[in-house]
């Protein structure tokens, strides 16, 4: 358990900007005081990695895109998509990143990514996908990895849902080091398994005040959430930093218009 929770702005502090997954969000989530940021990667068709959540654009399928015409239709919607580097690159030294991959075979290009603009300590890598977990440990075993556990729709709803109430075999199975569960499953004992049996638990998406209170007395690990300013102020009450806060870079306000055009 960390001495504090980490606070992760979700796709950047997503509920504070207009567009989620962008530079901007992943600024003014350091501008509220979280040092962590998570992150969306898919492939496109001409092979790039970009940071985007949804696997369609317009109805038009990302793999079905090149980079060129996935930037043409969020240029028309107000706002640019970054490259995987690009965003890597924009968050060293300033935020940590959780790295979500969302997409299976990406493994190597993001772990070539992550070690290209990242120290060891600063990132970690998260997937609903087992065997992505799998292979993030075999490519980057330094890099803590987490499986994820809350598939909106899985194709065997009754085993899913059990083997994400009931994860140690899984977590084990993958080499998972840190749990990632949905705030819905923490329910029937979750949290004390999961712990006793000495994974780190990172809660997502957090967004009520009281759901953060408890799990903040909870000693969780991390909470990913849409409202990192809150997350921050929460903590700041019950976990009040004891040492000198690290110190990091600031963002600078030019190089952000610079790259979000």
């Amino acid at each position: 358990m960390p001495s504090r929770t980490r606070i992760v702005g979700h796709r950047g502090a997503k509920a504070l900007v207009d567009h989620e997954n962008t530079l901007h969000a992943f600024a003014r989530t350091a501008e509220v005081g979280a040092r962590w940021v998570e992150l969306d990667v898919r492939r496109l068709g001409d092979g790039e990695l970009v940071v985007f959540h949804d696997p369609v654009l317009d109805g038009k399928p990302l793999y079905a895109m090149g980079l060129d015409e996935l930037r043409g239709r969020s240029r028309d919607r107000g706002y640019r998509v970054p490259t995987l580097d690009e965003a890597l690159r924009f968050c060293a030294g300033r935020l940590r990143v959780d790295i979500e991959l969302k997409e299976l075979h990406t493994e190597a290009c993001v772990v070539a990514a992550a070690k290209r603009h990242l120290q060891v300590g600063d990132y970690v890598y998260t997937s609903f996908h087992d065997r992505v977990i799998a292979g993030l440990k075999l490519l980057d075993p330094a890099a803590p990895a987490g499986l994820l556990l809350g598939r909106p729709d899985p194709r065997a709803p009754l085993l899913t849902r059990l083997t994400e109430l009931f994860p140690v075999h899984r977590l084990q199975a993958c080499g998972a080091d840190f749990v990632g569960p949905y705030f819905r499953l923490l329910r029937l004992g979750f949290l004390q398994r999961v712990q006793a049996a000495g994974y780190p638990v990172w809660v997502w998406t957090v967004n009520d005040e009281a759901c953060m209170r408890r799990l903040l007395d909870a000693g969780v690990d991390a909470i990913i959430t849409d409202r990192p300013d809150l997350g921050v102020r929460l903590r700041e009450e019950k976990q009040p930093e004891a040492l000198p806060a690290e110190a990091f870079e600031p963002f600078d306000d030019e190089l952000v218009e610079q790259l979000a055009v």
